[in-house]
């Protein structure tokens, strides 16, 4: 590390930031290891641990294994293998979750789309893919149907009851069941009977290979996908845990959204349940639906959107709760005024959260997030934080290509584990 009079001017080549970590952070070594083999290996000695909590129900660790060890041995048996990809269009209930680690673990490609394109959207962006296979929720089905069976023959569906508790399902059944056609298998059939769990073999990891597809947000013109690495993924998890933000095992975590954004599937889905907590799925991007979960379970942490956070703050129920459960209140995805950070912050404060909103910064090309604003020393009004312990940032001109010194505006670079293969 360098100090204060041996400064260059240059950030990339000073790194400041580095003087907020350990010296274990800034000498960590990444995970070598597949997404699947990396959740495995942080929770294997604690499979009594609840993992999920989807409407009520209560998923421990050791049932989230075996469930995607089932989804492997179904994968495997229908023919998809190493390097094949599969289309997802889904919200992230318990089956998309098995899903992603299963198709993960046998070594094949999860490519998450939004359940928002037309048709049209999606031909084009599965075209240049060979996709090999599609999982749509069943509600979604109609609308993909005809493009999908343009681009393979292998369709599966999942529906938000395949997992729910007893009573709330049998409601569900009462309003009918959703007709399909027939050469869409609900991979709830498929999951009946397999006996050849023990026979699947992990995909052994291999550096540099693709493992997901998640898409830009196309706000520099058409949206992008792109290709990230078992690193890559990993590798945002594991400097996070290096990072001091205050998240410990046998906590809760409010995982909203779909998976379709690399911030929502990595912070929200691998990240919480690499870090040992409870991960409490809500489907349903609503305000009302959200604020209900996080009100009624007292969850510890979420990570959303600045206008999540600021509805929130406008909520009649929200506005009576005590929320000293909130630990760490991540915002990110998107811009954030620095007066409405000042009146979240301020609202938090007045219902009793210790906690400030913790930023962040990112892109999906660098697997979601690279700066993080872990604690009140880093935590400043307007700030997105400082870079993790083995990222790189520095500011060049764009017109000159040359790396400008603190102060001056240009564009940002960033080098580091978690950014993209291409």
């Amino acid at each position: 590390m360098t100090t204060e009079k041996e400064l260059t001017g240059y950030p990339s080549i000073d790194k400041p930031w580095l003087k907020y970590y350990s010296e274990e952070a800034i000498n960590a070594k990444m995970p070598e290891c597949t997404i699947y083999e990396y959740l495995w290996e942080n929770n294997k000695n604690h499979l009594d641990d609840v993992a999920l909590v989807y409407v009520g129900r209560k998923i421990k660790y050791s049932e989230l294994f075996k469930n995607i060890d089932v989804f492997s041995a179904v994968f495997s048996r229908e023919g998809i293998g190493e390097g094949d990809i599969v289309t997802v269009i889904a919200p992230s209930i318990p089956e998309i979750i098995y899903s992603f680690y299963a198709l993960n673990k046998i070594g094949a490609v999860s490519n998450f789309v939004d359940p928002r394109k037309s048709p049209e959207e999606l031909s084009t962006l599965l075209s240049p893919l060979k996709t090999k296979a599609c999982i749509i929720l069943d509600d979604m089905w109609a609308g993909f149907y005809d493009v999908v069976k343009q681009h393979t023959s292998m369709l599966f569906s999942v529906s938000v009851s395949d997992s729910l508790p007893l009573i709330p399902k049998a409601l569900l059944r009462l309003k009918g069941k959703k007709e399909l056609n027939k050469d869409i298998v609900p991979i709830s059939e498929l999951t009946k009977n397999i006996s050849d769990i023990k026979q699947i073999k992990t995909a052994a990891f291999k550096p540099d290979t693709m493992a997901l597809l998640e898409y830009t947000g196309g706000t520099t013109g058409v949206s992008k996908a792109v290709m990230l690495s078992n690193e890559n993924v990993n590798s945002v998890v594991e400097q996070t845990r290096y990072s001091g933000l205050p998240i410990k095992r046998g906590e809760t975590w409010l995982s909203v959204a779909f998976p379709f954004t690399a911030y929502s599937l990595i912070c929200s889905q691998h990240m919480p349940l690499c870090f040992g907590t409870a991960a409490y799925l809500c489907f349903d991007l609503e305000i009302e639906k959200v604020e209900k979960q996080l009100l009624k379970y007292k969850v510890n942490h979420m990570a959303n959107t600045p206008l999540m956070w600021e509805q929130i703050t406008k909520s009649e129920r929200a506005s009576k709760a005590d929320l000293s459960f909130i630990i760490a209140p991540i915002v990110g995805a998107d811009s954030l005024d620095v007066n409405k950070e000042k009146e979240i912050n301020q609202f938090l404060k007045s219902h009793n959260c210790k906690y400030n909103l913790l930023k962040g910064y990112g892109m999906t090309e660098v697997s979601s997030g690279v700066c993080l604003t872990p604690n009140n020393e880093v935590n400043k009004l307007g700030s997105v934080g400082i870079p993790f312990s083995l990222i790189n940032v520095a500011i060049f001109d764009i017109e000159t290509q040359e790396e400008l010194k603190y102060g001056e505006q240009g564009e940002i670079c960033i080098k580091g584990p978690s950014v993209m293969l291409e």
